[in-house]
């Protein structure tokens, strides 16, 4: 993860760390921009190296999805803790389809 904080718009919400979008849509742009770019898995850097493994990856954003929190600044993200450290942003579509996910350092 960045430094820099830029932002995107996901239908009319303003989502923040936008800067490394390289394609994709749902888990593919996941694994493009959150797991394989530069060779940097930021689930593992950010939850621990059980999370080279993609299938928790998987389990942890569908869980942070059902059971996250809605920013009520932005309807379309939700947020979970996950650690003292860090939280996951999970961002879901107007029409119901994830749109991205990755930790968040607070």
């Amino acid at each position: 993860m960045g430094s820099q904080i830029t932002s995107c718009f996901v239908g009319h919400y303003q989502v923040l760390g936008a800067d490394r979008d390289v394609g994709g849509t749902g888990w593919v742009h996941i694994q493009n921009n959150h797991v394989y770019l530069n060779s940097i898995n930021d689930f593992k850097k950010a939850f621990g190296a059980a999370y080279d493994d993609e299938n928790l990856i998987k389990e942890l954003i569908l869980d942070c999805a059902k059971t996250g929190t809605l920013d009520p600044r932005n309807p379309v993200a939700y947020w979970k803790k996950v650690d003292e450290g860090h939280l996951l942003l999970v961002v879901i579509g107007d029409n119901g389809y994830l749109r991205t996910a990755y930790p968040w350092v607070p």
